[in-house]
């Protein structure tokens, strides 16, 4: 029987993980980061109680077990959340493909922190479920949940939101995925990538610099993500963090 190959971390990684664990879909092995979230303890458990293999980022770089992933019959694979590159003799090994999962309405917002720029740079939000091709986030698209970014939103409560419409597209449009009734659709010209280096860039508000309102809201919202440092400023080589809390006014109004 052709297996499924299974690569996540993460909250969705781990629910999804469940989930298949839960289905009749076989699994060939399941791949996880080095140091994976605490998410993922419970799932990997039952992985290894039911005699799945699991195998790290770092293991896929061994000839060993390269040679022994060739020689399974892989129909597909699945990444949720995962953070590395899959490589590509992996996914030219599974008879279709491989796909992935990411919190972003593509072609916009490829790459990294995608709740960041889609209140950043004011793009639209969801969540995509395409198949991996050699570039990043690029390749076609299978279904696309949207995802509104609110005006009272963070960067925490978008990446939560995120998460729940990824596993929506999950339950919505993975079976589809396995039982072939999927069509696949070219990623419409243009877009938007981003990397940490550009994250980086955004988190240091300069005290001398003139901001526009809204830039400078949406960048100290989208940078606020307890317990997690974001954006800052500087002050006698002392670095000062910044998160912005947002109350939204009653909607009942005195007459």
């Amino acid at each position: 029987m052709n297996q499924l190959l299974f690569f996540g971390n993460n909250r969705v990684g781990a629910e999804v993980l469940q989930r298949l664990l839960q289905s009749s879909w076989p699994l060939a092995a399941v791949v996880h980061h080095d140091q994976p979230t605490p998410h993922m303890s419970a799932p990997l458990q039952e992985c290894r109680s039911k005699g799945i293999r699991i195998l790290t980022h770092l293991d896929l770089r061994k000839d060993v077990v390269r040679d022994e992933l060739l020689q399974s019959p892989v129909e597909t694979g699945l990444s949720c959340y995962y953070g590395y590159k899959i490589p590509e003799w992996l996914s030219s090994h599974a008879s279709k493909g491989i796909f992935n999962i990411h919190p972003s309405l593509l072609p916009f917002n490829r790459g990294r922190f995608t709740n960041v720029w889609s209140i950043v740079e004011q793009t639209p939000s969801g969540s995509t479920l395409h198949q991996i091709t050699e570039e990043f986030d690029r390749g076609p698209l299978v279904a696309q949940i949207r995802v509104p970014v609110l005006p009272s939103d963070t960067g925490a409560t978008l990446y939560t939101r995120l998460e729940d419409a990824s596993l929506r597209l999950f339950e919505e449009a993975w079976p589809c995925v396995m039982n072939g009734s999927y069509g696949l659709c070219p990623q419409e010209p243009g877009g938007t990538s981003h990397t940490m280096n550009d994250v980086r860039q955004i988190d240091h508000i300069e005290l001398d610099r003139s901001y526009r309102a809204s830039d400078l809201i949406n960048i100290l919202r989208a940078r606020t993500f307890p317990p997690f440092e974001g954006a800052y400023f500087t002050v006698e080589g002392r670095k000062y963090f910044l998160r912005l809390e947002i109350d939204r006014e009653d909607q009942e109004t005195d007459e």
